[in-house]
C-alpha cells in the first residue's frame, strides 16, 4: 500500500513539473489581467459618465494602465537588485519553503527561474551523454570543461579528460561530478535549456 501511495506521489509530482510552466504562464496572465481590469474599472469610475464608453478614452486608459503595470514591475525588479530587495526575497522563500506541499512546487520553480536567468559561466554549460553509472547505461550530463589539471601525478597525461556534471531529476542542482574521456563524451545537438526540461520532467519532454 505504501509503495502504491509512495509511486502515485511520485507520478505526480513529476506530471505537476511538466505541466509547471503552463501553470505559471497561464496564473502570471491571469493575475495581470485582473489586476489591469481593476485599475481601468478604477480609473473609468473618476471620469464624467459621458466619457466612459467612448473608445478612444477606453483605448487610451487600457494604454495607461498596461504602462502602469510594466513600470510598477519593472520598478519591483529593480529593488530585487538592492539590499532591502535581496532581503524581502529571503524572507518571501523562508516563508513558503515552510509550507508543506507549497515548498516543493515553489522550489522546483525557484530553481528552474535560478538556471534560466543565471549567467554564462553556469555550470549548466554543454549537453552530453557519458555512459554512467555502468557501461551500456547512458545518462545526461553537461560538460563543465576540461580536468586535466586534476591529474597533477602525471603531467604528461596526453587523453583529454572533461568533468562532467550529472543531474538528480526533478532537482538539477544536485548530482554528481564525474571525469570522463573526450572519445567517451557524446555531445548533444540541443540546447542548455532543453536539456534542463527533459531533467525536471523526468524525461517526459523529448
Amino acid at each position: 500500500m505504501k509503495k502504491t501511495i509512495s509511486k502515485v506521489f511520485r507520478n505526480f509530482l513529476q506530471g505537476l513539473l511538466a505541466l509547471l510552466p503552463v501553470i505559471v504562464t497561464v496564473y502570471v496572465a491571469i493575475f495581470l489581467f485582473k489586476i489591469a481590469g481593476r485599475l481601468l474599472d478604477n480609473i473609468l469610475f473618476f471620469l464624467p459618465y459621458a466619457y466612459r464608453d467612448m473608445p478612444v478614452v477606453i483605448l487610451i486608459v487600457e494604454a495607461v494602465t498596461i504602462i502602469f503595470i510594466v513600470l510598477s514591475i519593472a520598478s519591483f525588479g529593480l529593488l530585487v537588485r538592492t539590499l532591502i530587495g535581496k532581503a524581502l526575497i529571503k524572507r518571501m522563500d523562508a516563508l513558503f519553503n515552510a509550507i508543506p506541499g507549497v515548498s516543493t512546487i515553489y522550489r522546483a520553480t525557484r530553481q528552474l527561474i535560478d538556471i534560466f536567468a543565471s549567467k554564462k559561466d553556469s555550470m549548466f554549460t554543454r549537453p552530453v551523454l557519458v555512459e554512467w553509472p555502468t557501461e551500456g547505461t547512458w545518462s545526461l550530463g553537461f560538460n563543465t570543461g576540461t580536468a586535466n589539471a586534476l591529474f597533477p601525478n602525471n603531467p604528461a597525461q596526453t587523453t583529454i579528460y572533461y568533468s562532467i556534471f550529472i543531474p538528480t531529476t526533478p532537482n538539477p542542482t544536485s548530482g554528481f561530478l564525474t571525469m570522463v574521456p573526450a572519445h567517451k563524451v557524446r555531445q548533444l545537438d540541443m540546447t542548455v535549456e532543453h536539456a534542463v526540461k527533459i531533467v525536471l520532467t523526468g524525461g517526459m519532454v523529448k
